[in-house]
């Protein structure tokens, strides 16, 4: 999956990472966050032309990956409140009981996934002030957006889950939840994937 498809992409000529003119520094040259390599940037009859001069070796390289960390767990906890949630509405259509359960269990893992996932955006930040010095690159920029976009979904579900005036998962408001939990896994996912390219390279 690329999501940096366009007429101002190219790829780095070392790694193959997907960079975007966007990408370069004050000073023109654009540092790839995957290999370190250096690189000025020639446009020639409407081509980009990246040009490697240098390799960055020192760079700063973070004792502890708690950005990593909790990336893995605030996305593992989405997907068990959206199983929660099934489980719960399937219950309660027959008519077990226990669907209250599964649906608190639910409530639960989404208020999780939303606090973890707001320190990871944190540290996220940390990240990319000492391992990529605050570079204006695309893909941290995108992944900004969409961790604010996560915010927003996250915290609309838990809103409406909150004040529901219905008690009972077999209700349009309940639909609507259930469609944010799923939209939220789909934000996590790109997040992912983008996420993996800065650190492992396409």
């Amino acid at each position: 999956m690329n999501f940096m498809t366009t007429d101002r992409s190219y790829n780095c000529p070392v790694c193959h990472l997907t960079l975007s003119l966007a990408d370069r520094d004050k000073d023109g040259y654009t540092v790839c966050p995957v290999c370190g390599a250096v690189m000025a940037i020639v446009i020639s009859n409407g081509h980009i032309l990246p040009v490697v001069h240098a390799v960055e070796n020192k760079r700063s390289q973070l004792r502890f990956r708690l950005h990593s960390i909790l990336t893995h767990f605030s996305i593992g906890t989405m997907p068990i409140a959206i199983i929660a949630s099934v489980i719960a509405f399937i219950t309660e259509l027959a008519f077990i009981p226990v669907w209250h359960n599964f649906d608190r269990a639910g409530i639960m893992m989404v208020f999780v996934s939303l606090i973890a996932g707001l320190i990871t955006f944190l540290t996220g930040v940390i990240d990319w002030k000492k391992r990529y010095r605050g570079r204006p690159y695309l893909q941290i920029s995108i992944k900004v957006k969409l961790s604010l976009l996560l915010v927003v979904v996250c915290t609309g579900a838990l809103l409406l889950h909150g004040f529901s005036t219905t008690s009972t998962t077999i209700s349009v408001t309940y639909l609507i939840y259930f469609s944010l939990l799923n939209g939220a896994m789909a934000v996590y996912t790109v997040l992912g994937n983008i996420g993996g390219k800065l650190v492992y390279g396409k």
